[in-house]
């Protein structure tokens, strides 16, 4: 098998990536972590909010920010502009930061995020998912009534816990629940799921959340150092790497079939030829052909190979900042 070979139903590592084993984990203190995490979280959703609700594949690759057109009710969002996503994170570490782990304050700040525009890059809500609308409604109504949390809390669950309410919209912000809580997994698990049910109380986001949760957190545990003391990592922190971070995801225990598919090596695939973790290179070549995350990030450099990049003139750039219009 020609890990260069694409044919065949074989993949192959992008020429532009180094190998995952070479990659490894970036050590500094809790706080850098805690802040760069929160940081790039609204980097990324800036960047990819102006493709959101496009197919993969049907629009330019892109590398840079670029206005987002997909909200006409509030005219053309500038670039650099993070979308819901990032909102209701920040909303959850404000929450956490200020008051521990606590459902009611979590809802009352993702209410004030939807109906005030707190923590929205333009001061209004500008997006929200259906069932986080539902969700926030109902909280609403809820709390008019003068129901207390516990109470408001079950009524979300019985009213939003069957399949078709499994949306993406407790993963997006969930982040903020392995940063605070890293030091012991299980426990940030608990807390993730709580988190999730909060507005998306279904099978399959609450499992997501915690596997999601479980994985920043053991990024944290081979990744952070302690505050002004100068030690080093031990030495298996040291050479942790993104490939121990995929084989993490790869034989995590999941519940949900859908995740097991789209996150383990498939049953159908080969034993592997390694006989031990030692032997990383071998085990890096194994997922390239089997594992499915990898196999879609081949597919889709693939793909990306011929397609030209998005250009924005230097001129188109100048207009939108400074309001003129373009004649080309």
């Amino acid at each position: 098998m020609n890990p260069n070979d694409p044919a065949g139903g074989s993949t192959f590592r992008p020429d532009a990536l180094a190998p995952l084993v070479d990659q490894p984990v970036v050590h500094s203190t809790s706080s850098d972590k805690i802040r760069l995490s929160i940081l790039a979280t609204a980097l990324v959703d800036a960047l990819g909010g102006p493709v959101e609700f496009h197919k993969r594949g049907t629009f330019p690759f892109t590398t840079s920010f670029i206005p987002n057109t997909n909200f006409s009710r509030y005219g053309v969002l500038a670039p650099g502009t993070w979308t819901d996503d990032s909102s209701m994170a920040l909303c959850l570490a404000r929450s956490i930061a200020r008051y521990g782990f606590d459902e009611g304050r979590q809802l009352e700040a993702y209410w004030k995020w939807f109906a005030e525009g707190e923590m929205s890059a333009i001061g209004k809500c500008f997006d929200i998912g259906g069932t986080t609308f539902t969700a926030l409604d109902l909280y609403d109504q809820e709390k008019g009534r003068g129901q207390p949390t516990p109470a408001i809390l079950q009524h979300l669950r019985d009213a939003l816990s069957a399949p078709r309410n499994g949306g993406n919209g407790s993963l997006m912000r969930v982040l903020p629940v392995g940063l605070a809580y890293w030091r012991d997994v299980e426990n940030a698990k608990v807390y993730a799921k709580r988190s999730s049910e909060t507005t998306h109380p279904a099978p399959l986001p609450t499992e997501t959340c915690e596997v999601w949760t479980a994985i920043i957190a053991t990024i944290m545990q081979n990744a952070v150092v302690p505050e002004g003391s100068g030690e080093a990592p031990t030495a298996s922190a040291q050479r942790y790497s993104k490939l121990d971070l995929l084989d993490f995801i790869s034989k995590y225990p999941y519940n949900n079939e859908d995740l097991h598919k789209h996150l383990t090596v498939p049953v159908s695939a080969p034993p592997p030829q390694f006989i031990h973790d030692a032997d990383k290179y071998t085990q890096e070549v194994y997922y390239w052909h089997h594992h499915p995350i990898l196999r879609l990030i081949s597919k889709t450099a693939s793909q990306q190979s011929n397609r030209q990049k998005p250009h924005y003139t230097a001129r188109q750039r100048f207009a939108f900042y400074s309001g003129m219009e373009d004649s080309e």
